[in-house]
């Protein structure tokens, strides 16, 4: 619902100030949001002005505290569900396969903690999730970072490759 909401809000403001381009930068859920965003326009309206995606310790495989929290709580936040591992959402994220005008960036932080389980993650997300097979093959731009999943926002070293991929991208 939150990327269907997305790709009609661009939309309109695509309509409304007429730029011939969009470059998308998002972090962790808004990856996933994102994503979906990007799927419902390249299926619904095939408007070519979103031409860059760069995603920032985003969760492609899920969360496993989602499938924990639908389990076990009395109160069910209705994104848990998509945040499941193995959800239709999750699922579904790699298709429509992106259009070649669409240049994808794979951003993930390394600097975290080994989860009860042994998993390694970045203090928010698994390792395992960020680094998801399909997408990183579907993204000719994957970059690792010493950072946990706050500070991947502010690190120097993240800012200046977000800038030289704005500029390849320009």
């Amino acid at each position: 619902m939150l990327g269907e909401f997305l790709e009609k809000y661009l939309v309109k403001l695509q309509m409304k100030y007429r730029f011939d381009r969009l470059f998308i930068v998002a972090h962790s859920m808004g990856g996933l949001i994102s994503r979906c965003a990007l799927n419902h326009n390249i299926e619904n309206r095939q408007v070519p002005f979103i031409t860059l995606l760069v995603t920032i310790s985003t969760p492609w495989q899920g969360h496993p505290t989602a499938a924990y929290g639908v389990d076990q709580s009395p109160l069910i936040v209705p994104s848990w569900y998509d945040m499941v591992p193995g959800s239709f959402f999750i699922e579904g994220l790699n298709s429509p396969p992106l259009p070649p005008s669409v240049t994808f960036a794979l951003l993930f932080g390394f600097r975290g903690e080994e989860t009860i389980s042994g998993a390694l993650s970045d203090g928010g997300v698994l390792l395992s999730s960020m680094l998801d097979y399909d997408m990183q093959r579907a993204a000719p731009k994957v970059y690792g970072f010493d950072e946990d999943h706050g500070t991947i926002l502010k690190s120097p070293a993240v800012i200046q490759e977000l800038n030289r991929i704005f500029d390849e991208a320009e």
